[in-house]
């Protein structure tokens, strides 16, 4: 075997103790060229110093104190209204409720005899509580609506009800009578019923409960902002149907499969909610009924909302500058729960006079 070679071996050990010894490594002690890298030192740039952006929160206002409210007492005024009203009745006009229309067609003669006695200026007309097809929301009959100077509104009054006796899939009141009260009804069909300067007195009768979709509460509001701002008193909804808990079974309907009368609650908060009168459908006596109902339709309003919740030992009415006491019979009552100022005793400010109701606001 040929031993190796050391002179390799040599030459790189020698070259390596000359480096050691200060010396340069070059080419020609190693035999071969050696490439150094070149050294690039790193590029510094300056920092960005920008400033970081501040958020300055908005400056929230200071609450405002609502108009009419000084020092936490407001001041509500109404001017009693003129002798002008218009009168909607919303019939059901489902075969069940056969019975109840005649019994209210005999009646009517005295509802009708109490307008003319109070020399009322009144619009009167009927619609149905069906809300679907042409005859939702559409006065019936012809004339369309009757007037103070109609020459036999009890005889129309007759027809319009004999011409509604047709079945109703869904009892819809409600929606019904808001179709009935805006576009494109009045633009059309109802056109003339409604008059700016009148008071709306609506009644519905019904052996069943609304059942338009939506709340109560969003037809109440939209009832009351049809009146316009500081008129929403000038709308009374009353109600003739079955009452809570168990409703009730009409006079001559004993047996009737259907017949009974289910509790209107969504009527009745609707007229509780404008100061309406609540009446039983099973009363035996529609000719009191009527007449209590034609007392209400008197132009004078005896309903009276408040802007705002009042502690109530400090409410102080007057009409004209004359205090009136807290009294249900000779003087005023208050209604916490609807917030109303009602007058349905035997005194009723007078048309034209002001009415002016101050109180210490609820925090």
């Amino acid at each position: 075997m040929r031993r190796p070679s050391l002179l390799p071996v040599l030459i790189i050990a020698c070259a390596l103790c000359a480096a050691c010894d200060g010396g340069v490594i070059s080419r020609e002690h190693v035999g071969y060229p050696i490439e150094m890298p070149d050294y690039q030192p790193p590029e510094v740039k300056q920092a960005d110093a920008d400033t970081a952006a501040v958020r300055v929160p908005p400056v929230q206002p200071p609450a405002v104190t609502p108009a009419g409210l000084n020092n936490l007492r407001q001041i509500d005024e109404f001017i009693q209204s003129a002798g002008s009203v218009d009168i909607l009745w919303v019939i059901d006009t489902s075969g069940s409720m056969a019975n109840e229309r005649e019994r209210l067609v005999a009646a009517f003669d005295r509802f009708l005899g109490s307008l003319y006695d109070s020399r009322i200026d009144f619009h009167l007309g009927v619609i149905s509580t069906a809300n679907s097809g042409a005859r939702g929301g559409r006065l019936m009959g012809t004339p369309p609506f009757l007037t103070a100077q109609s020459s036999d509104p009890a005889k129309s009054f007759r027809e319009s009800l004999r011409l509604a006796n047709t079945a109703v899939v869904q009892e819809e009141g409600l929606a019904s009578l808001l179709l009935a009260l805006t576009p494109p009804r009045t633009d059309n069909e109802n056109k003339g019923f409604l008059r700016p300067e009148a008071d709306l007195f609506v009644i519905i009768i019904s052996d069943e409960d609304d059942q338009s979709r939506g709340k109560t509460g969003y037809y109440i509001r939209q009832f009351k902002l049809l009146m316009g701002a500081g008129n929403e008193n000038r709308i009374s909804i009353n109600v003739i149907a079955g009452l809570p808990p168990e409703g009730c079974t009409p006079p001559g309907d004993e047996g009737l499969y259907g017949a009974e009368a289910e509790p209107g609650l969504r009527y009745i908060e609707a007229a509780e909610s404008t100061g309406g009168l609540v009446e039983s459908i099973c009363n035996p006596d529609y000719n009191g009924l009527l007449t209590r109902l034609a007392s209400r339709v008197r132009p004078p309003r005896r309903v009276f909302p408040l802007r705002a919740p009042p502690i109530p030992n400090t409410l102080a009415v007057t009409v004209d500058g004359v205090n009136i006491s807290l009294d249900p019979l000779k003087g005023y009552a208050f209604d916490a729960v609807n917030r109303l100022i009602r007058f349905d005793g035997d005194y009723t400010p007078p048309v034209k006079s002001r009415i002016r109701i101050s109180y210490e606001v609820q925090r």
